[in-house]
């Protein structure tokens, strides 16, 4: 197996080159694959100190997708962002609010999940 670092996490498995410009698991790429396919934004936009919704929204969603799919932990999925994971513990419930209570939402997810899988 092969083993590779990032921002502090040491990931065991197949690696390739992604459009992230890091190698991840192949699960993992995807989940952001698609999550950055379906908001039409960059790796780099994802990983931004940016608020703008255009960015925060795709982020969040791919924290939440990777907690909930993959059960990485508020940790790893901090690290991955360069964020605290106090800060991914907030996104998870942020997005989980969201799809139980906002129909169009919950939607736009099952869809995305969808296109994962």
């Amino acid at each position: 197996m092969n083993y590779i670092a990032i921002a502090g996490l040491k990931f065991k498995g197949r690696f390739e080159d992604t459009p992230t410009g890091i190698s991840l698991p192949k699960r993992q790429e995807r989940i952001l694959q698609t999550v950055m396919r379906h908001y039409d934004v960059s790796w780099e936009d994802m990983i931004a100190r940016c608020r703008k919704r255009k960015v925060l929204v795709p982020r969040q969603v791919a924290m939440y997708l990777l907690h909930k799919m993959l059960g990485m932990g508020c940790v790893d999925v901090g690290n991955l962002f360069n964020m605290d994971h106090t800060t991914a513990i907030h996104t998870f419930a942020l997005i989980q609010d969201l799809i139980d209570t906002n129909e169009d939402f919950r939607n736009e997810i099952r869809g995305i999940k969808e296109n994962i899988l």
